[in-house]
């Protein structure tokens, strides 16, 4: 059995990017192992990561961690993507963790979003949990074009809703509806058809075998589109209690990655190429007390 199990994990990682045509995954997750799982991520984050994915899973073995992230965006000058996260667990009234991402575009555009999240376990197999939003956007480069109407910064708020269902030991079920007051985005004050921060709906499912090989599925809506389904698969294998490789699969792109670990710290670099535009390389890095 560990046999075939291994065997169909190599396959998965190692044959996957001549199936998909070197097409790999490019959404900007808030962490490498998400990355390299193809975003299939609802049901296996915890600790400081679940501020971005899933509140519901804050809740960890650790009663700290913090957690920063770096991306090298398709080696785009003046283009980067940062992430930090901390987290704190407390066996009374649950986990509580601060998140903070950016994405900048230097002289052009930015956006900073802010979270803080909630999670606590309500019964032995149920978690809930919420979120807090809050994004700054800014397009200092567009004032170039001097309309009395263009607003440089706004903010706005949001929030997510997050549960996981832990049935028995090596199955996890999570959902989450993520912007739930769906604000709008708009930087023309005048504009009567302002962008959308879509409201949107995560259903994740992930599953342990033999402590050493993790299974992971998710699918979701876009832009508030129930018509439009899609799916993240990914997979994890831990060797020597020390090491992870990872592959995910995401709409057909590809997911790769691999981890480094101990029980202080952890090590996570991902890589992720685009066909027109080029590689990208993330990297993740965690203390846990």
């Amino acid at each position: 059995m560990r046999g075939v199990v291994t065997l169909t994990f190599v396959l998965v990682v190692f044959l996957s990017p001549f199936e998909l045509s070197g097409y790999f995954a490019p959404a900007c997750f808030s962490s490498s192992r998400a990355v390299s799982m193809g975003g299939a991520y609802l049901s296996v984050c915890e600790g400081s990561d679940a501020a971005f994915y899933n509140p519901s899973r804050i809740i960890s073995s650790h009663r700290f961690e913090l957690a920063v992230d770096y991306t090298m965006l398709y080696s785009v000058d003046g283009l980067s993507y940062f992430s930090s996260a901390f987290s704190y667990t407390s066996g009374r009234f649950g986990g509580f963790a601060l998140g903070w991402r950016g994405l900048y575009l230097e002289d052009v555009y930015g956006e900073n979003h802010i979270s803080l999240s909630w999670g606590r376990r309500i019964w032995r197999a149920i978690s809930l949990g919420a979120s807090l939003k809050a994004v700054l956007l800014s397009a200092p480069g567009y004032s170039k074009y001097n309309d009395p109407n263009f607003e440089e910064s706004f903010i706005t708020l949001s929030g997510d809703l997050g549960f996981s269902f832990v049935p028995f030991r090596n199955a996890v079920f999570s959902g989450v509806v993520t912007n739930v007051n769906a604000p709008k985005l708009s930087f023309i004050s005048t504009t009567s058809e302002p962008d959308e921060w879509h409201r949107n709906i995560r259903l994740g499912m992930s599953y342990i075998i033999k402590r050493s090989l993790v299974f992971s599925l998710d699918a979701y809506t876009r832009r508030g589109d129930f018509d439009d389904i899609h799916l993240d698969i990914g997979s994890e294998m831990t060797f020597f209690d020390a090491l992870s490789l990872r592959s995910g699969v995401s709409d057909g792109r590809l997911g790769l990655g691999l981890g480094l670990f101990s029980k202080r710290w952890a090590f996570d670099v991902a890589l992720a190429s685009h066909r027109y535009l080029g590689n990208r390389y993330q990297f993740s890095f965690k203390v846990m007390y």
